[in-house]
């Protein structure tokens, strides 16, 4: 049941909260609009737009690195997500569906190559996910070899060459 209230002029009642019906308003036809109409608009449209963002999933456990980077991509237009470590990252890539994936090689429970190694078992078509992968040691490139990555970026990483890598993969009208 919905609720309703009496018109302020003829008493009838009516479905709107501004206490005036149909029938008595003068502004039926030119509406101003309520504040609850102007704060589900701009909900609407703030709700369209982050549809619109592409979403890059962040695999890492270095915290202060993977806020960095969540506040880079943010700024650019980018929606992220940051996933603290190999096994939550395998559930993230599901329930997040990303169009990037950027990686750590280097973690404490499941190394980099570990988790994709986990994601091609589970049948999951890594060949089609995009990836950066950054890692300390520049020797584990190759580690990446049987995965079609985008980029090897040793840390520390610059915002700029990293930002880069992303709209090459993404492009720039996220």
């Amino acid at each position: 049941m919905f609720k309703t209230w009496p018109c302020i002029f003829c008493g009838s009642l009516s479905d709107t909260k501004d206490y005036i019906c149909s029938r008595c308003d003068p502004m039926k036809d030119k509406r101003i609009l309520t504040v609850e109409d102007i704060q589900r608009l701009e909900k609407e449209q703030e709700n369209e737009k982050k549809a619109k963002r592409k979403k890059i999933l962040i695999v890492e456990e270095d915290r202060p690195f993977a806020l960095a980077m969540t506040l880079l991509f943010g700024k650019n237009n980018y929606e992220a997500v940051i996933s603290p470590g190999g096994y939550d990252g395998v559930s993230a890539v599901y329930r997040e569906k990303p169009a990037l994936l950027v990686l750590a090689a280097v973690m404490s429970k499941m190394p980099g190559y570990d988790f994709l190694r986990h994601l091609d078992e589970q049948g999951f078509p890594t060949n089609k996910l995009p990836m950066i992968v950054t890692s300390s040691r520049a020797d584990m490139e190759g580690m990446f070899d049987p995965w079609n990555i985008n980029a090897f970026l040793v840390k520390p990483v610059q915002p700029n060459e990293l930002l880069a890598h992303v709209q090459a993969v993404l492009g720039k009208d996220a």
